[in-house]
């Protein structure tokens, strides 16, 4: 069944379920990440929360086969005891992303004026959700861009990323997106280097991390110099700005084979190594069959370095929640908080948190 009662056009189908306490700020949202070209399982809003709230649309999300990761929207909890009980059966298996008003007192007090919610001590939220397993953001886009590395990227075993473009300024960009958001940008061993260097063309930059192909638009280059990064055991995922999806790259049967072979090459790469593949492009000037293609793949690509980054953070994070979560089994009878260093911490069990209305 395909239901849609609301205010847009239905969303392009995928397998992100989204859960608003605003509706108008849900469909605000959708918008956005339509417009990105973000596709969703479902999306519904709880409202007020007088008879349905938003833990018994997050259980039943979580049971849903459809559904690889959950977006909440929250302004307030009723039963923070259930919804941390229901929220650790779920992260196990699928990711779950968190806006939640509140961090200032404003928020706060517009919060209570628009759903009757308590926001809360924003302090003891953050705990919370990170002794669950929450993943929260700080813009409710956030959310989206990580929910759809997630939905369509494996989790990579750290923080360390290769990245490699066409052009020496998006590499200066990426690696400082990426060290934003708390990734890693190592430098290659020298042997790797060399036998990088030679695929790039003669005049291009000795390839220490980011890879700068120095304009190079042969499409093979870009698919050999990948393939290497990823099989790299201090790699743990690739950001690359690919040059080659552009009509001028279109004019021949050869151009566009060559384009098409690398392009397969690049979308079998994180199936081969368990790693993730997260790219970027020019919007709405990108084109051809290896857009096509990258797409089907599942590979999603960004529009700036920061979206891109952010995402692959999501990725990180959720990965080491996965670890701890082996690490903790579930019939803990106490918390483990997080230390300060520790910016990722989760618990198999959280004794019921009273939130005051203010510090």
């Amino acid at each position: 069944v395909s239901l849609n009662l609301a205010f847009e056009e239905a969303p392009l189908r995928g397998s992100i379920s989204f859960i608003s306490q605003s509706g108008t700020l849900g469909n605000y949202l959708m918008l956005l990440a339509r417009a990105k070209g973000y596709s969703f399982r479902a999306f519904v809003s709880s409202g007020n929360q007088a008879v349905l709230e938003a833990t018994d649309f997050l259980e039943y999300f979580g049971q849903d086969e459809g559904t690889k990761a959950i977006i909440l929207y929250l302004e307030g909890l009723q039963d923070a005891s259930r919804f941390a009980k229901v929220v650790r059966n779920i992260v196990p298996q699928k990711p779950i992303l968190i806006y939640k008003a509140g961090r200032f007192d404003v928020g706060v007090r517009a919060a209570l004026s628009h759903t009757a919610s308590i926001a809360g001590n924003d302090r003891i939220f953050d705990s919370f959700c990170q002794q669950v397993g929450l993943i929260r953001c700080y813009d409710p886009l956030h959310t989206f861009d990580m929910a759809v590395a997630l939905t369509t990227q494996p989790l990579p075993k750290g923080k360390r990323v290769a990245i490699i473009s066409g052009g020496g300024g998006y590499c200066v960009t990426m690696a400082e997106a990426a060290c934003a958001w708390g990734l890693e940008v190592p430098t290659l061993d020298y042997a790797t280097a060399q036998k990088i260097k030679e695929i790039l063309h003669p005049f291009a930059p000795f390839p220490l991390n980011p890879v700068d192909a120095a304009s190079d638009v042969r499409p093979m280059t870009y698919a050999r110099v990948i393939d290497i990064l990823m099989g790299l055991d201090y790699i743990d995922g690739v950001f690359m700005m690919i040059p080659f999806m552009f009509e001028f790259q279109l004019r021949s049967a050869a151009a566009i084979r060559e384009l098409v072979d690398a392009t397969e090459i690049i979308c079998g790469l994180p199936a081969k190594y368990g790693k993730p593949i997260l790219g970027n492009m020019i919007p709405r000037v990108s084109v051809g069959p290896a857009l096509d293609l990258f797409q089907k793949a599942g590979i999603p690509f960004f529009a700036t370095q920061d979206e891109s980054a952010r995402a692959m953070s999501g990725l990180v994070r959720y990965a080491q929640i996965i670890s701890l979560a082996k690490e903790v089994p579930f019939s803990a009878e106490k918390p483990r908080f997080p230390r300060a260093d520790q910016p990722i911490a989760y618990v198999s069990r959280v004794d019921p948190v009273n939130i005051p209305e203010r510090d």
